[in-house]
């Protein structure tokens, strides 16, 4: 008992370490995502910040072509509305861009709250990851990797051992199964034997019992025989002399046959 409550301890400060490792790596993701994320919405603004000179500019230009020009009303009535469509338009992109820069600001705050969650469980479990660099010190493994890939390595065969234990037992199983189906039909069939024996066992006493009140028949008839007369009892006592497996003679004798 002692020795599973270790062995259950080992296996889950294993798969502790295991989980401070994969918490290391998604912190390192965070971290490149989060680097990623602020260099692109930098980028953002840094573009967003030159569309608003370019529009300013083209605004500016605008209005001087305006004042300057010298077109009729109509050209200029023309050129108003074209220039409202266009700022129509680039007053439409702004929001957009506003809208990403907005959607990009807010998937920063998530990622930065990722981020701090994912450095307060790797300070929980940094106690463990000096454990593992304790063990890679004093064991033959190169790294944390090179252990964590021989842990797993374990736990296949571990699992390829309890499979082949479950198949052994399927096996096992079905061979007590087999067995079991053998011995019922060896039963059956010695059952009809021992049947057969009592049938036989009774028709052999049947015959005995018949070989019996044959015997008793004989017997009268040779009692009978003792009154007869010397011609014809001399052939029959003759026939009698040779006993009961002289059945056939006697019964040619048709003074044993009128005696019986």
């Amino acid at each position: 008992m002692r020795g599973r409550e270790l062995r259950a301890a080992e296996e889950d400060s294993t798969n502790s370490f295991v989980c401070v490792l994969k918490k290391m790596k998604e912190v390192r993701l965070v971290e490149k995502a989060v680097g990623e994320t602020e260099e692109a919405f930098t980028e953002r603004m840094e573009t967003l910040a030159e569309q608003w000179r370019d529009l300013h500019a083209r605004r500016a230009q605008l209005k001087a072509h305006v004042v300057t020009s010298g077109a009729t009303v109509k050209e200029n009535e023309r050129l108003r509305t074209q220039a409202l469509k266009k700022a129509r338009e680039e007053n439409e992109e702004n929001s957009k861009k506003e809208s990403e820069v907005l959607r990009a600001r807010m998937e920063l705050e998530a990622l930065r709250k990722q981020r701090q969650k994912l450095s307060k469980k790797l300070q929980k479990y940094s106690l463990f990851k000096r454990y593992l660099e304790d063990v890679v010190e004093n064991s033959q493994f190169r790294d944390i990797d090179d252990l964590i890939t021989y842990y797993k390595a374990l736990l296949r065969t571990r699992k390829d051992l309890l499979q082949s234990q479950w198949w052994h037992r399927q096996l096992t199983e079905q061979g007590k199964g087999l067995q079991q189906q053998i011995r019922a039909e060896k039963e059956a069939e010695m059952l009809q034997c021992k049947n057969d024996l009592v049938q036989l066992k009774e028709s052999f006493e049947q015959a005995q019992s018949d070989i019996r009140q044959w015997v008793r028949s004989c017997g009268v008839a040779r009692g009978s025989l003792k009154g007869l007369g010397a011609g014809s009892g001399s052939s029959c006592s003759q026939e009698l002399v040779a006993g009961p497996s002289s059945s056939l003679r006697w019964r040619r004798c048709p003074t044993l046959r009128a005696a019986v």
